[in-house]
């Protein structure tokens, strides 16, 4: 299905809403707890960050998207004094200033990531932001992140060979 029967799929159907919005909004209801080896639960040590940056409403969003879509990502604004473009240095982060959510679709490729040592390996190294202004029409380009700088979340699992015809996203 193309994106735009998707959505008229889930706006006008209870039941297909129902299957895409049933997993996220259990698995965001009540929060978490950070568990350390030995010590006792703990509840969220970042918790004001989480609520500064509205993160369980965006983690919510994401999901329900890459259930939807196939795929969504959030994309986090990390003050490390590098371009977005460029991988996170870890080291040097400051601050996480934004973070915001964008489906499957207002992203474009870019080349792969050929390490065979990165957690990203045969995923693409970075994405360009591109939105469809739906009053004209045009597509408007944004900026190049790199794929540290966000968090990727999937539809359902393809195998290499159709995953590569989803452009490195799964399946709605």
């Amino acid at each position: 299905l193309t994106s735009g029967e998707l959505e008229v799929l889930y706006r006008n159907n209870h039941y297909a809403a129902r299957v895409v919005d049933l997993l996220p909004d259990e698995s965001t209801r009540r929060g978490f707890t950070v568990a350390v080896e030995g010590d006792a639960p703990t509840s969220n040590p970042f918790e004001s960050d989480f609520v500064r940056l509205g993160l369980m409403p965006k983690l919510n969003q994401a999901d329900k998207w890459a259930r939807l879509y196939g795929g969504a990502a959030l994309i986090l604004g990390i003050d490390d004094g590098r371009d977005p473009s460029e991988p996170v240095d870890f080291d040097s982060i400051q601050s996480v200033d934004f973070a915001y959510v964008v489906d499957r679709w207002s992203l474009t490729t870019g080349p792969l990531e050929t390490n065979p040592e990165s957690s990203g390996f045969g995923l693409p190294a970075t994405y360009t932001i591109t939105y469809t202004d739906l009053t004209t029409e045009d597509s408007i380009i944004g900026m190049i992140v790199h794929a540290s700088r966000m968090i990727r979340f999937e539809g359902v699992e393809l195998p290499p060979s159709l995953r590569d015809d989803q452009d490195y996203w799964g399946d709605p």
